[in-house]
């Protein structure tokens, strides 16, 4: 197929299987006694610093951040915020995931997640899987 690069069709055909379609995580929260903010137990800053270390070890950034709530009534919400830019980091995460969540506030919630989509690749981070493809 890419005939005297044999190698090219090796990276391309690992480049598609590692191809990710979102990032996320979820914690189960402890309900704080007022119904008004989960404890520290799956906040989302423990959430946002998370999701934005695996985010930048695989050198991906997205513009949809979606919020998943489980209440204490098992009801679930989903809350999504596509924006203008892409994210990454945990400040970014984090400034964008709680205003999703003081939206719904007063909530007694069960389980709280965060996820990024529809990323962009680290172009540095490409290279360098394709480098140690070649070497491999």
């Amino acid at each position: 197929m890419f005939g005297e690069y044999p190698f090219l069709s090796a990276v391309t055909e690992s480049r598609q299987k590692l191809k990710r379609e979102c990032v996320g995580g979820g914690k189960v929260v402890n309900p704080a006694p007022d119904d008004t903010v989960p404890d520290s137990t799956g906040s989302p800053d423990e959430l946002a610093e998370l999701l934005s270390s695996d985010m930048q070890k695989e050198g991906l950034h997205g513009p949809i951040l979606t919020l998943k709530l489980k209440t204490s009534s098992f009801e679930v919400r989903t809350r999504a915020l596509t924006l203008q830019k892409y994210i990454s980091s945990r400040d970014d995460i984090y400034k964008y995931a709680s205003k999703l969540l003081k939206a719904e506030l007063p909530i007694s919630l069960r389980l709280i997640g965060l996820r990024v989509s529809r990323f962009k690749e680290d172009k540095r981070w490409a290279l360098h899987l394709i480098q140690h493809r070649k070497h491999s």
